[in-house]
């Protein structure tokens, strides 16, 4: 029986992507795919409520061409946020890889190996691996 994976952002010059499931028993798998299919949706979802005051009274701000996320301004507290604002994820950076990284944390790659795979520093490996 195969088992079609979501479909995961790639990493730039890695086309292969360990598979997951043969580390995960059977009961956690479902679970591993909708984590893989948050991180991949998060920075996108639209804002429904200000993260600083709870409002809904959000006003869509344009989207200057330097920055990738949606930015929206509360009325009532005159603050602005995106969809990773208040969140683990908020000063992280290289968004599109955090679903790719949840793969090989899900394979049960190491620390070492990972890092060497995207590039990363300690640093930032353990920052994403908190977020995660």
């Amino acid at each position: 029986m195969t088992v079609s994976h979501p479909a995961d952002p790639p990493i730039p010059g890695h086309d292969d992507f360990p598979d997951y499931d043969v580390c995960l028993p059977m009961h956690l798998r479902p679970d591993a795919r909708r984590l893989i299919n948050y991180l991949h949706e998060l920075p996108h979802r639209p804002v429904r409520f200000c993260p600083w005051c709870d409002a809904t009274d959000l006003r869509f701000r344009s989207q200057p061409a330097r920055q990738r996320l949606a930015r929206y301004y509360c009325r009532s507290c005159r603050k602005s946020c995106n969809s990773l604002s208040d969140s683990p994820f908020a000063n992280l950076h290289r968004m599109d890889q955090w679903a790719a990284f949840a793969v090989y944390l899900l394979a049960g790659w190491s620390s070492v190996q990972i890092a060497a795979r995207f590039g990363l520093t300690s640093k930032v490996y353990f920052s994403w691996g908190r977020a995660v």
